[in-house]
């Protein structure tokens, strides 16, 4: 539906909230907590629609003061399910993450990872071919493990290639300076 708005917001107490619009922002329906753990949303969230369905994903502290990735979705009806944990390691941190719904109907997810490298982050993903419900085996995107990278995002092209681009100190570690990456899938 072209008329179809998503509109969602973390707020200070930890939560997340989804509203929807089908008049282009006329008017929004009443807004819904999207986290089935209240206060545990921390560390970033990112939101995707297509096919009126919209796709949230956010780091969450729940299991662990160290966060995890979790997911949910819900239709247009804002009906959303259970939480779905995105990376398969929880040691350290796992936040900060991005979502891309391809042209395909795979769900990617991309996330700036602490689990190795030293105690510097590192881009993870982890792709869904059924809406979120199971995950691949999370893997690690850049090939550089020099420096930190982090703040993380995602695009897909005409053609259905997907690229994921994030900051990146590896050649001015432990400054203020960074250069952007990208990868993208082949």
């Amino acid at each position: 539906d072209v008329n179809r708005v998503f509109v969602g917001w973390k707020t200070f107490t930890g939560d997340l909230y989804v509203t929807t619009s089908a008049d282009g922002g006329s008017t929004f329906s009443a807004a819904v907590r999207v986290n089935d753990v209240s206060g545990k949303a921390s560390h970033g969230f990112d939101m995707d629609a297509q096919r009126d369905t919209v796709y949230v994903t956010w780091g969450d502290s729940r299991t662990d003061p160290e966060a995890d990735v979790f997911l949910d979705r819900a239709s247009a009806g804002l009906a959303f399910g259970a939480d779905v944990r995105v990376n398969d390691v929880t040691t350290r941190y796992q936040e900060y993450p991005a979502i891309l719904v391809a042209l395909s109907g795979a769900v990617h997810v991309f996330w700036q990872d602490h689990r190795t490298n030293g105690g510097r982050y590192e881009i993870y993903s982890a792709t869904s071919g059924d809406q979120g419900a199971t995950w691949t085996a999370s893997g690690r995107v850049n090939t550089v493990t020099t420096g930190d990278q982090r703040r993380v995002d995602a695009a897909e092209d005409a053609q259905g290639k997907v690229f994921c681009g994030w900051q990146d100190d590896r050649f001015n570690q432990n400054t203020v300076q960074f250069d952007l990456f990208v990868a993208a899938t082949p």
